[in-house]
This record gives C-alpha cells, structure tokens and sequence, in this order.
C-alpha cells in the first residue's frame, strides 16, 4: 500500500498535488467537518430530547435543517440508539432522509424511525434485541442495566409483543407500543418478572447509561 501511495504521489506531484498540498486539504477538510457537527449539535439541542431511552427529534424542525445538518443530527441519534460506532452513510442515509421527508416509518441501522405526531420518534428495533441476554446486574444491549429484588434463574431480555400483553398498566406509560417491545425486562424462563418501563415494575427499576448529556456531547467527539 505504502508503494502504490508512493507512486499516486509521484503522478500528482506535476499537477501540483504533492503530499504537503495534500495534507493541507485533509487538514481543511477535517476543519470543515468539525464546524458541521458543531452546527449540527446546536441543530440537535433545539429539537431534540430523550424519552426512555428513544431519541425524539421535532420533525418540523428537522425538515428545516440543511442537508448535511440533518444528516449528522440523524447518523448521531442512531448510533445512540444503536450503539453502534458509526452511523450509517450513503444510499442508506438517502433513501432514510427520503422517508422522513415523506412521512413514512423506516428501520435502519437497528433502530425504528417513526412519525409521531410532530416528532420523529427513534426507537430501538425489536428484532435487533429479540435474542439478547443478560444476567442481573449486567448492561443488557449496551445501554440499560436492571436491578431489583435478588433471586435465582433471573435474566434480562427485551419485552417483546408477548410480555407487553402481561402489562396492564403499560398505555398509562405513554410510550408506543414498539418501544415498549424493545425495552428491557426481567424474565425466568418464559414467566415475565418485571417490566420498568411498561409500568410493570415489582421491587425493579431500569437504568439507562448513555443518558441526554452523552447524546449531545456525541456530536463532539469525533
């Protein structure tokens, strides 16, 4: 690799493309980027909050952001929700910021984007944590950690359609029903324990660790 850039660099060095020119431009390029996600974090803290552990973005405000802002506040909120170290790009971020524009409800980097009346709701997606498991006391899907009453054959897992229907109190929550899907419960074996954030509580409370200070200082850190 070193060889064939030694090369590239000898082909553009008569053009006037040598390495100092071209580190000057990554220089002013990576410049450029900083002052977007700083626009982008002043973007995010006018519409954006965290609702129990979803990322909700006033759509109104969204569709008023220019591209590239909107871009980056939405790659930001989805790799909060996710987890994930990157957000995603390209023609996945297009055909997402078309949906958006549209109205329409889109999964997209293990995260559901929902319109709710006049926020984009971002939510983790149920299939992207059906199959997690986590002991008591254990961060289950890198962001929710449980603690309550100590017994035995305890776990934690998503809640699921199946465990929402054990929860009646779960419409007073006001959360959507697909959050609450995704949200993290106690379970052994296939009996259903508690659920927090679906008003099931029983001696246990959920405690989320990337909290609203860590989505907006995410804009910063790169």
């Amino acid at each position: 690799e070193r060889v064939r850039a030694r090369q590239a660099l000898a082909q553009l060095e008569p053009l006037g493309l040598g390495a100092a020119q071209l580190a000057h431009v990554a220089h002013h390029m990576a410049d450029v980027r900083d002052t977007l996600y700083h626009y982008a974090l002043d973007a995010a803290r006018g519409i954006a909050r965290i609702e129990e552990g979803d990322v909700l973005l006033n759509r109104a405000g969204f569709l008023s952001l220019p591209p590239e802002i909107a871009r980056r506040v939405m790659q930001e909120s989805l790799k909060w929700v996710s987890g994930s170290a990157y957000g995603p790009r390209g023609r996945a971020m297009e055909g997402l910021l078309a949906a958006v524009a549209h109205g329409d409800d889109k999964t997209l980097h293990g995260c559901l984007i929902q319109q709710k009346g006049q926020d984009l709701r971002i939510i983790r997606e149920y299939s992207a944590v059906a199959d997690q498991r986590a002991a008591v006391g254990a961060v289950w899907d890198g962001r929710w950690r449980l603690s309550g009453p100590t017994e035995t054959g305890l776990f934690i897992a998503a809640l699921g359609k199946k465990g929402a229907r054990q929860c009646p109190e779960r419409q007073k929550t006001g959360l959507p029903a697909a959050s609450l899907w995704a949200s993290p419960a106690v379970w052994s074996g296939e009996n259903l324990i508690a659920a927090p954030l679906a008003g099931l509580k029983n001696g246990w409370s959920a405690h989320l660790l990337r909290d609203e200070k860590a989505y907006f200082d995410a804009f910063l850190s790169h």
